[in-house]
């Protein structure tokens, strides 16, 4: 089922949302995300990359000082590090928003990215937006000004990010056999 679909069969009562949907979320469950909801989720999303980068470090540092005679091992410059975070957030951001139409944030925040039809992006634009999204974060703001709770990356590639608490919803493929996701 398309989440147009799952909308509307939610709108005539015909879906049960008291056990998956928390009581709070339930009025805004298939609305569009706000945007303190859409900035702690990438909070979450670089706060993560930053602690694994921050791990890594630990990590070589540790050998470092264990293989003291190995010289050629050195903890990585910032410009590496900020290179690697980067790389490993478009890789979180394209992947999820692909696959699930989830980053980790995005699942903890209970939100889902969509195209321009209610189903999960393609991975061509799925990594188009994951771009979009570091290189210019300050379309982000454009969701406190707009009135229909839309970033910059969502009007120009024509997604959205809607509050979605329901996970594996049962979809139809593009063949229309039964999938779940």
């Amino acid at each position: 089922m398309k989440f147009s679909e799952y909308r509307e069969r939610h709108a005539r009562g015909e879906l049960d949302l008291q056990v998956s949907v928390p009581r709070e979320a339930r009025g805004i469950q298939g609305q569009r995300a706000g945007f303190l909801a859409r900035l702690f989720a990438v909070a979450i999303d670089i706060g993560l990359v930053i602690l694994l980068i921050i791990v890594i470090n630990g990590v070589v540092a540790l050998l470092n000082i264990v293989l003291d005679r190995i010289s050629d091992i050195a903890l990585p410059q910032l410009t590496q590090d900020f290179a690697v975070g980067a790389l490993l957030v478009w890789a979180m951001w394209a992947v999820g928003w692909w696959s699930t139409g989830r980053s980790i944030g995005d699942y903890v925040m209970g939100l889902r990215v969509v195209d321009r039809h209610g189903d999960n992006p393609s991975f061509p634009l799925a990594a188009l937006r994951a771009i979009f999204c570091f290189a210019f974060p300050v379309g982000l703001f454009w969701v406190l000004v707009s009135g229909q709770n839309r970033s910059l990356q969502d009007i120009v590639l024509r997604t959205s990010v809607i509050n979605d608490w329901v996970m594996g919803l049962p979809t139809l493929s593009r063949r229309g056999s039964p999938s779940a996701r």
